[in-house]
């Protein structure tokens, strides 16, 4: 129980009003387990993701059971690339490549902390990243390997 609130901190989007805070009150009831269609893993610096889906629609469990936060950035491309191609493109100075579209993802959860998340992803080829710093480098988790690509062959 406390007061909190919902920040976005991407491109410091809280000045624009993306804020909201909150009060939670005693728990009255547990809570229900949350499930998913299907589940993406989150260890430290790896996704535990297949390589292929079925399908890209429904709900996602996401799990980190890693040591540190980390969060899947979902991002589709739009031509065929490498997921080497980019996280190079990722970590230059430049703009977000065209051929790379956000297309979800869940912020950063704590480990142990579990969440999900409705997608709606079509056929393609998508790129699975983690963009928090690590403490002791700097560097985005991304570009110490948190980084995996997904096919996505069909919808349901």
């Amino acid at each position: 129980p406390g007061h909190y609130a919902l920040i976005c901190y991407i491109d410091q989007h809280y000045k624009a009003g993306m804020f909201e805070p909150f009060e939670v009150t005693a728990q009255q009831a547990p809570a229900e387990p949350l499930v998913g269609d299907a589940t993406i893993g989150l260890t430290d610096f790896g996704f535990d993701v297949p390589s292929e889906l079925e399908t890209g629609q429904g709900t996602f469990l996401v799990s980190n059971d890693g040591a540190a936060v980390h969060e899947p950035s979902i991002m589709r491309l739009t031509e065929e690339h490498t997921v080497d191609e980019v996280t190079e493109a990722l970590g230059g100075d430049g703009p977000r490549p065209d051929f790379v579209l956000e297309f979800g993802g869940v912020g950063g959860l704590d480990p142990g902390l579990v969440a999900t998340t409705e997608l709606e992803l079509p056929p393609g080829q998508y790129v699975l990243a983690c963009a928090f710093p690590d403490p002791e480098t700097g560097s985005a988790h991304y570009q110490l390997g948190m980084a995996v690509g997904l096919e996505v062959t069909g919808s349901s």
